[in-house]
């Protein structure tokens, strides 16, 4: 288990827990990619349950990527690379790939915008993350990153995960939530990097007011203007305002 401390991964142990999570993914159309399937307590119930899916599993560790990749034979493939590394529109032909992972907690919000600039190609997903990190993302609309998840997916909560479910244990709580993309019509869509970045100047500085964030990379009668036309308050602070706002301030600012 030295791996753990190395890498910063708290392995799943329950299988009952490895089964429910996997049992959530299906049915599926399309490529299941697991992210991280250290000893394959999870991969051995995505296999079981695949049908016709073909299995992509992407392991950093060498060793374990090799036990897995001898382990299972039929229409399944082990990629000894780090996620983070991969652009799928590069490396996967498919379009619907379902994802599923139990996350290290220290690369969690590094995957979530893995799969925000992957999203082309990410039909839907399971994920296990620390439970504060998942109700920030999917409850709470209070950093750039939970808006734009918003914006590109639906999510949902199914259950927790005690501590005691890994090793070595954690001192905190997990979360499984499920998320798929969000299908919208042209005109509504959004270039997702440049919203990103603009949704980052909103937050840039939380002790701001979101005009004083705005007006240090826009020209600030410019960001009043545009403030007034969608009827928000001068005064207001980015963690104040819904997607909506942030959607209609950006659209303004682009025309």
């Amino acid at each position: 288990m030295a791996r753990s401390v190395r890498f910063g991964q708290n392995f799943l142990i329950n299988k009952k827990v490895a089964e429910k999570i996997a049992k959530n993914l299906f049915p599926v159309y399309g490529t299941v990619l697991e992210i991280g399937p250290g000893d394959g307590i999870l991969t051995d119930f995505l296999y079981k349950y695949r049908k016709e899916s073909k299995i992509i599993a992407v392991e950093f560790d060498q060793k374990l990527c090799k036990k897995i990749e001898e382990k299972y034979k039929f229409n399944f493939e082990a990629m000894n690379v780090n996620i983070l590394d991969i652009k799928l529109g590069d490396n996967f032909p498919d379009n619907s790939i379902n994802l599923i992972s139990s996350v290290p907690y220290y690369i969690s919000k590094d995957i979530i915008d893995w799969i925000i600039f992957n999203k082309n190609k990410i039909k839907k997903g399971i994920l296990m993350m620390q439970k504060e990190f998942v109700n920030k993302l999917i409850e709470r609309e209070d950093s750039a990153q939970s808006i734009l998840f918003r914006f590109l997916f639906y999510s949902k909560k199914l259950f927790y995960v005690n501590p005691g479910s890994f090793y070595p244990q954690p001192k905190v709580v997990s979360s499984v939530f499920s998320f798929r993309k969000i299908i919208r019509e042209q005109k509504e869509e959004v270039n997702v990097r440049e919203f990103y970045v603009f949704l980052k100047k909103c937050f840039m500085n939380r002790r701001k007011i979101l005009l004083n964030n705005l007006s240090d990379e826009f020209n600030r009668e410019g960001a009043k203007i545009v403030l007034i036309k969608n009827k928000i308050n001068l005064n207001v602070r980015a963690e104040e305002l819904k997607l909506k706002n942030f959607l209609e301030i950006y659209r303004s600012i682009l025309n």
